[in-house]
């Protein structure tokens, strides 16, 4: 009797859905401020904005905030993720991650752009396997190995995080 009572168990507890860790999923957002990236940017700026960061890491002993950009840039240098593009995406409220892709999975995104999406009142949901790379402030920036879905939805699209400041104060 005890045998079949743990037989029952385990095949009850191998039945249950798994939760997948890697699994990300979130609406696209924009961000005008982007520069996290090579991607599609000239080579001149490229080469000029690679030799100052070569050279503050090299000449500079950096803490805090300075440190934490310089390892994730040199993070992102070492995996190859510099020159691939990224979009911003949020998982929920208030929370913002860029993602890092590859070129095909990037050819599915960017094919919306923002103002159709505010107009049309949509939004994009999209989902996907990462991993982390790391953090800068309030922002983690995270690989995506795997994209598994980019769908259009009804919804509102906003831009990176919600401003402080609103035009209606304003008016």
């Amino acid at each position: 009797m005890r045998f079949a009572t743990i037989l029952i168990l385990i095949i009850a507890g191998s039945c249950s859905p798994t939760h997948d860790r890697d699994l990300l999923i979130g609406d696209l957002t924009f961000d005008i401020w982007r520069m996290d990236s090579f991607y599609n940017l000239p080579d001149s700026l490229v080469k000029r904005i690679e030799f100052g960061m070569d050279t503050t890491i090299t000449n500079f002993n950096t803490s805090g905030e300075d440190k934490t950009f310089i390892d994730l840039f040199s993070r992102l240098k070492k995996d190859g993720l510099l020159y691939k593009p990224s979009v911003d995406i949020r998982p929920k409220e208030d929370s913002v991650l860029t993602l890092y892709l590859d070129s095909a999975d990037y050819e599915r995104i960017k094919v919306y752009k923002r103002a159709d999406l505010i107009a049309d009142k949509k939004k994009v949901v999209i989902s996907g396997r990462t991993k982390k790379i790391g953090q800068l402030g309030d922002v983690i920036f995270l690989y995506c190995y795997d994209l598994t879905d980019v769908k259009l939805v009804d919804g509102d699209t906003y831009p990176r995080g919600r401003s402080k400041f609103k035009i209606e104060d304003y008016e």
